[in-house]
């Protein structure tokens, strides 16, 4: 769910208009945020480790957003103002992108 909400703000960019005004959270917050979704949603694929379900699913991102302090509502706001502020969205990405990248060469 979380994850379909980051593709789908990622593939609106083209089409949004700047909002000039706070986000709901900060960039860096965005980013470590973003990498744990995307380390969750990497765990759940594996199919042998996790079992599968939406309820399960949900719990796995519930645990996220408990670990990061962050209500499903401030996520969806969160996710909503960067994709309204693309070259905020495409910097936390790009970000996203290099941390688990170096995750992945340390293994």
């Amino acid at each position: 769910m979380f994850l379909l909400l980051a593709v789908a703000g990622v593939a609106s960019l083209a089409s949004c208009k700047p909002n000039r005004g706070t986000p709901p959270l900060k960039k860096k917050e965005m980013i470590d945020l973003m990498v744990d979704v995307h380390v969750t949603q990497a765990l759940m694929n594996r199919q042998n480790t996790i079992p599968s379900g939406e309820l399960q699913k949900n719990r796995f991102y519930k645990s996220v957003l408990d670990k990061h302090n962050i209500t499903e509502e401030q996520f969806d706001s969160a996710v909503a103002w960067y994709s309204r502020n693309a070259n905020e969205y495409k910097a936390v990405y790009k970000a996203v992108i290099d941390t688990l990248e170096k995750r992945r060469n340390r293994l």
